[in-house]
């Protein structure tokens, strides 16, 4: 259906009128009958992408957008916007956010700043939800019946584009107002290569004359002050400065493109059509000029001839703008969608999963630790598809990629992994289930790639786009793919034994806090050359406090449970026993939490004081139980406790909350 209502004029219209208007022009479930209520997931989504490609033409979509239409599942449909004309976040909502963290825009903000999207990222959402849903019905009801229909449908923008948006804004200066005009308002000029070719008084005249340009994406206005390029004269080619992480590549361009294209190995440079011309990053500018010194500096000038592309050549110019709008610049191009290189895709991905794992989480109860342990997980692997992009990229620059030499974005990684996963568990499937437990997370053999099938959805579409036509050469790009991986990373053993503990109930256990720990170290007076005891060890807490000082394999730890005494181990101690009171041996300095139940601890500080070298000290976290009970165990240890000169002193209420009691609680020091 093709549609004679621009999209302007949709933009334009308030929500429920815009609502009415595409619901006229793509009715839901309009075409479902004529194609078939139910088709395979690749015939639906090719007449989606047929239908976006007319509203193109039409005007009802503008140009210069980009989509993906995939099925990640069966019987769903996800529209990704992967560039767009114009800005997508409200610049006044994102500046207002970023002002007031800890505040909700819908609420608090002002009128202009409430939306998040601009009227043109919301219009064009809304116009491709409606065209994709022609062929959907959907009779789902939330109190009976939540799955009758025959797909669901998911239209968004792609996060790392809503993301550099966001972050191109907060790039502005807070002087200068940025004005989104969407589609409608009038379009840059590109302007053509002859234009730019001028001579060397008429360049330097229009550099002194020109003191601000006007930066725009259809729409968004921004002052900015246009440095003089770096270069003049006749030379066929000349450098100027594009944005702060950039710098453009003008001039004669067309008869040197292979050249100016292959000027780094390994980059391939961005065309901008609107600044005629080949943008590469300024960290690369000495290369650059290294690469192409000759064509600088004016020799080997070119020819005349058509502008240059990355198509074929011709002149693109638009005759309805004014001759000065040629002055107009963009923003980087890498904030409208234009896809990056392998190594940028995984520096990315890799700072945002250290970030990731870089954060605090509260792991105080087994939900919150299930939570911490699968997103830091999820980061993990995703610092291992990174790390994986690194060494296909690498691969591509020596050649030495095969089958993989146009893999360049992450999805398509993801795809691989995806498939090679899927071949393991087929391969594993005969198998017992302690035995797939003990091959999960194997590197991928030859035998099971086997086991590999040519997809037949979306996920083939985008194979053949990167060459890979057959099951055979599937598979032989996933052989590379599998040797050019990074191993995952490893469980951090400590932390998963610390988080197994979590709402596990132990008898007598509870952990000593970390700055009750180190209260005990403090008045341990702990000498290096001491010999060290901590007795019912727990999760080695004053242990590893006076391990600081002496090292681990001079502090004796002994401890009773075994899921206590596997995390002393992965910590690295030595456990000498189990039964602290079978135990033998005389040292300097014995720091301890002993459990406290029916007064045990005034056993184990007894039992620990026996067990003193001459001019040793004994420092005990002890409950407040026997300092004022009136039965006969606690009479007779304060006697004992004054017999032997201890003292004692009464700690602040809520020192061991942390750990999951509020028992009152008091440090005792005891010399030989």
């Amino acid at each position: 259906m093709r549609s004679t209502v621009k999209f302007a004029d949709l933009v334009a219209l308030p929500k429920h009128d815009r609502a009415d208007a595409l619901q006229s022009l793509f009715p839901f479930g309009g075409l479902m009958e004529r194609d078939g209520r139910h088709m395979p997931n690749a015939d639906r989504n090719k007449l989606i992408r047929t239908a976006i490609k007319e509203a193109v033409k039409a005007g009802t979509i503008p140009e210069g957008i980009k989509v993906s239409v995939r099925s990640p599942h069966h019987g769903s449909v996800t529209v990704e916007i992967q560039a767009v004309p114009f800005l997508i976040p409200n610049p006044e909502n994102v500046r207002w956010q970023a002002d007031n963290p800890h505040s909700v825009a819908a609420y608090d903000a002002p009128f202009e700043a409430k939306e998040w999207r601009t009227d043109a990222a919301q219009a064009l959402l809304d116009i491709l939800e409606t065209i994709a849903s022609q062929w959907r019905y959907d009779k789902s009801d939330s109190m009976t019946d939540y799955f009758d229909t025959n797909y669901y449908l998911h239209v968004q923008y792609d996060y790392e584009l809503e993301r550099a948006h966001k972050a191109w804004i907060l790039s502005v200066p807070r002087s200068v107002t940025i004005k989104p005009k969407a589609i409608m308002a009038k379009p840059v000029r590109v302007v053509s290569r002859r234009a730019e070719a001028r001579t060397e008084a008429q360049e330097e005249a229009r550099t002194e004359l020109r003191t601000e340009v006007r930066a725009t994406v259809n729409g968004p206005a921004v002052a900015e002050t246009s440095a003089p390029p770096f270069t003049t004269g006749a030379a066929p080619l000349r450098i100027e400065p594009y944005s702060e992480k950039s710098i453009i590549v003008k001039g004669e361009t067309l008869a040197h493109k292979d050249r100016i294209k292959s000027a780094i190995s390994g980059l391939a440079p961005f065309w901008h059509r609107r600044s005629v011309g080949w943008i590469f990053p300024t960290s690369r500018e000495s290369e650059v000029r290294a690469s192409l010194a000759d064509l600088l500096s004016g020799s080997d000038t070119p020819s005349a001839g058509p502008d240059d592309g990355p198509g074929n050549g011709k002149p693109d110019i638009d005759e309805r703008t004014s001759a000065e709008e040629s002055t107009d610049a963009a923003p980087p191009p890498e904030v409208f969608g234009n896809q990056s290189k392998l190594f940028a895709i995984a520096d990315r991905i890799e700072a945002r999963a250290q970030e990731v794992l870089s954060r605090d989480r509260l792991t105080n109860t087994p939900r919150r630790v299930s939570i911490a342990a699968s997103v830091e997980a999820d980061a993990q692997n995703q610092i291992t598809l990174a790390r994986s992009l690194r060494a296909i990229g690498e691969a591509q620059q020596d050649g030495t990629a095969g089958l993989l030499a146009k893999l360049s974005t992450a999805k398509q990684a993801e795809l691989f992994r995806s498939l090679i996963r899927r071949a393991c568990y087929k391969a594993d499937s005969g198998l017992s289930y302690s035995e797939q437990l003990d091959r999960k997370g194997r590197k991928a053999s030859e035998s099971d790639l086997i086991h590999i099938d040519f997809p037949k959805d979306d996920d083939g579409h985008r194979l053949r786009a990167m060459g890979i036509l057959t099951t055979g050469q599937l598979r032989q790009a996933a052989a590379r793919f599998v040797e050019l991986s990074s191993e995952a990373p490893k469980a951090d053993p400590i932390k998963a034994a610390l988080r197994d503990l979590v709402g596990r109930k132990i008898p007598g256990f509870f952990r000593t806090p970390a700055d009750l720990a180190r209260r005990v170290l403090d008045l341990l007076d702990l000498q290096p050359g001491h010999s060290v005891l901590e007795p019912s060890a727990g999760a080695g807490d004053i242990a590893d406090a006076m391990a600081e000082t002496i090292g681990k394999d001079g502090v004796t730890v002994l401890e009773i449970n075994d899921t206590l005494c596997g995390l002393l181990g992965a910590k690295g101690y030595t456990v000498a026993g189990r039964d602290f009171f079978d135990h033998e041996g005389l040292y300097d300095r014995i720091g301890m939490n002993p459990p406290f139940e029916g007064l045990a601890d005034t056993d184990h500080v007894r039992r620990a004081f026996g067990m003193l070298k001459p001019g040793g000290r004994l420092v005990a976290i002890m409950s407040e139980s026997p300092f004022f009970r009136s039965d006969r165990k606690a009479e007779e240890f304060r006697a004992w406790l004054d017999s032997v000169g201890g003292t004692s002193e009464r700690l602040p209420a809520g020192s061991f909350q942390e750990s999951g009691t509020g028992v009152a609680t008091r440090l005792v020091v005891v010399d030989a």
